[in-house]
This record gives C-alpha cells, sequence and structure tokens, in this order.
C-alpha cells in the first residue's frame, strides 16, 4: 500500500506492521544462499493469541525468493516515504518478532502525509490483525479511514 500511494493517489492508507528492512545478515547472505536453498524453515507463528495461531496456520518454509523480492522492494518504499501524502494510520504489534516496531515509527516520521496517527498494538505479533488486538485494529482502521475520507 506504500508503494502504491507513492506512485498513484490513494484517498486513506492503513499499514500494519510494515518491515522496511531485514536484518544485516539476511539482506547480504541472501544472494550468496539462494544459490543452494530454495526454501527456508519457518521456526513458528508471530501471533502471540493461540486460539488465533490455532486458527491460522503458517506456511512451513519461507520461499528464499519472496525474501529477495521483498528485499527489492523495500529499499525502493523507504527511500520514498516522503512521496507519500495521503492520510495514513501506521499499525504495528509491539510484541512483532518480524518487522521491527521501530519501522512504524520511521514511516510515521518520513511520510509527507498532513494526517497521520501511529497505533500501537500493545499485545500483539506481526500477524495483528487477527492476534490480541485484532478487533481493536480493525475498529481504529475504520474510525481513521471514515474520518479521513468524509472530509470531502
Amino acid at each position: 500500500s506504500l508503494r502504491l500511494a507513492q506512485t498513484e493517489s490513494v484517498d486513506g492508507i492503513v499499514t500494519v506492521g510494515v518491515p522496511l528492512g531485514l536484518s544485516a545478515p539476511t539482506r547480504f547472505l541472501l544472494p550468496l544462499v539462494r544459490q543452494f536453498v530454495r526454501f527456508r524453515k519457518k521456526t513458528g507463528s508471530d501471533i502471540r493469541d493461540p486460539n488465533a495461531r490455532a486458527r491460522h496456520p503458517g506456511l512451513e518454509a519461507m520461499p528464499l525468493a519472496s525474501v529477495a523480492e521483498l528485499i527489492r522492494l523495500q529499499a525502493i518504499v523507504t527511500d520514498d516515504l516522503a512521496r507519500v501524502t495521503a492520510p495514513i494510520l501506521v499499525s504495528h504489534g509491539r510484541l512483532d518478532r518480524t518487522a521491527h516496531p521501530r519501522d512504524a515509527e520511521q514511516i510515521y516520521a518520513q511520510v509527507a502525509s498532513e494526517q497521520k496517527e501511529i497505533l500501537s498494538l500493545e499485545r500483539s505479533g506481526h500477524v495483528s490483525t487477527v492476534d490480541y488486538d485484532g478487533e481493536a485494529l480493525a475498529l481504529a482502521a475504520g474510525e481513521f479511514l471514515g474520518r479521513e475520507l468524509g472530509r470531502e
């Protein structure tokens, strides 16, 4: 959604757990590792609520080609954050082990949007839409978009 808002006119944006970068070893070793390995085994879910985790099983492995595409996209999106001018709600699970919560702070600080809010989801991990704070996120997103899109 950030990339779309950088290249097209959009009415509003809600981001959820956006990773702006991956750790240094992953970024630098991926091109070499991809020559020998196509998938990386996952070690578990980043959903804190055990009931939600049971309802939303994750993939057993991560395709490294997808990680390479994500890294390429992250570089473009991060460099162009100031091009985002649409109203934006930046949300992030405080207990996210996949994308660091400081990425939400960076998005909030660098977008040029006049109407912007940041929402810390205190009890959730990466998949906060279905985690403990999922209902609060849905309500906040609905209120934000209703308020911002109702300006006309």
